[in-house]
């Protein structure tokens, strides 16, 4: 929790600062490009540390209506950016919405984008759908009603079948870099909300992450 609260500090600064840039940067349309993605990007920090004073208090999501479709198009966007990696949409036309943290949820959705970046090795495409659904993993044991079920497949290597009922386990990670907390931390969101995440992969063939999330009555 303080340590939310010192880098909540330093992002003003940052926001600050984009907010004078602007100002200064006229009519360059490139200079204002970036620094609207500064400003995203900072702000999605901004959700990252009331998510970790959300976890300091025990975790519990602070829910809104909130449109998955949007956010899973602000996580690709800002997640691809510079990576070489390509995102195919495919969401149903009528939707549900979801009541739900946002910054937990899009913290989700990076985490399943990032795993995706490096099995892909920063080359290839992921597709990303979403569509309403009434059928669950029995597995799952979910409450009966209307879910949104988020697919995102990667091209990447694959999971071999002796690691895939370990990876969202704490702490073990196949990559040399990997903490381990990153699809750990999205399983826990995906279940704090209600839902469920499930993982299919083929070795050298690439792997889908499929999330369920209860939706509301509205579209």
């Amino acid at each position: 929790g303080g340590i939310a609260h010192d880098f909540n500090n330093l992002l003003t600064a940052i926001t600050g600062n984009v907010s004078l840039a602007r100002a200064r940067a006229g009519g360059d349309e490139k200079a204002l490009g970036l620094l609207d993605l500064i400003a995203k990007a900072a702000s999605r920090a901004t959700e990252l540390t009331r998510q970790m004073l959300t976890f300091a208090r025990g975790g519990s999501p602070v829910k809104r209506t909130v449109s998955i479709a949007d956010i899973l198009r602000e996580s690709a966007s800002l997640i691809l950016s510079g990576s070489g990696i390509n995102a195919t949409f495919k969401f149903e036309p009528c939707l549900r919405q979801v009541n739900a943290d946002p910054g937990q949820i899009s913290q989700m959705f990076n985490n399943i984008i990032i795993n995706a970046i490096q099995s892909m090795e920063n080359s290839g495409a992921i597709t990303i759908s979403a569509c309403n659904v009434s059928d669950t993993p029995a597995a799952a044991a979910l409450s009966p009603g209307i879910y949104i079920k988020v697919s995102i497949t990667d091209q990447g290597r694959g999971i071999s079948p002796s690691h895939i009922q370990n990876i969202f386990d704490p702490y073990y990670s196949t990559k040399k870099n990997g903490h381990g907390l990153g699809l750990t931390s999205s399983y826990s969101i995906a279940k704090r909300h209600g839902g469920h995440i499930d993982v299919h992969s083929i070795e050298g063939q690439g792997t889908t992450f499929d999330v369920y999330l209860p939706a509301l009555d509205s579209m």
